[in-house]
């Protein structure tokens, strides 16, 4: 029973961390600091949960082993190892809509050395960026032209975007690219 308990608090883990940063977040810009990127603060609420989800445990399930003292280091490493892969699992996907343009232009500034002003705004211009958008969606079953327009061929990605977008309201995120 003590492991289902452990493993019911660790399922809930990444809430507490979406709770955790939601707040942080909004209480370190309310204290006027604009300039701290989302990925350090939710780095930072990953860090600061592992105290209470090691108390947790403990008060839970952990305190309840008595077989030996290697099932209490391996309880608590097993806690600590698997809360920081979720904080580390929401971090990566935090870190992917926050960053995924700017990772791809300084990949192409390594690539190529040097770009201009203008080859940026050609290669990221908003025809640009739709045109390559609308082809892989239509690649992925997710679109189909009719016509002269495009209509849903799927509404999976839909439910998944809503959740994105409400993720992203509760974190106090711009829901717009490049709004910050």
């Amino acid at each position: 029973m003590p492991y289902f308990v452990i493993f019911v608090l660790l399922v809930f883990s990444p809430v507490a961390i979406w709770i955790g940063h939601a707040a942080l977040f909004r209480l370190i810009r309310h204290l006027g600091f604009q300039s701290v990127p989302p990925q350090m603060i939710a780095l930072g609420t990953v860090a600061i949960g592992n105290g209470p989800i090691i108390l947790a445990s403990w008060l839970a399930a952990l305190r309840r082993l008595d077989d030996s003292p290697w099932e209490l280091v391996c309880g608590i490493a097993y806690v600590v190892l698997t809360y920081n892969m979720l904080g580390f699992c929401y971090l990566s996907v935090l870190n992917a809509s926050e960053t995924s343009l700017h990772v791809h232009i300084l990949m192409m500034l390594w690539n190529e050395g040097r770009i201009t002003s203008a080859q940026l705004t050609q290669k990221y211009s908003a025809q640009e960026m739709i045109s390559v958008r609308v082809d892989r969606m239509i690649s992925l079953g997710q679109l189909k032209k009719n016509k002269e327009h495009y209509v849903l061929a799927s509404r999976a990605l839909i439910l998944v975007g809503r959740g994105l977008t409400a993720w992203r309201r509760v974190l106090g995120l711009p829901l717009n690219p490049g709004g910050m």
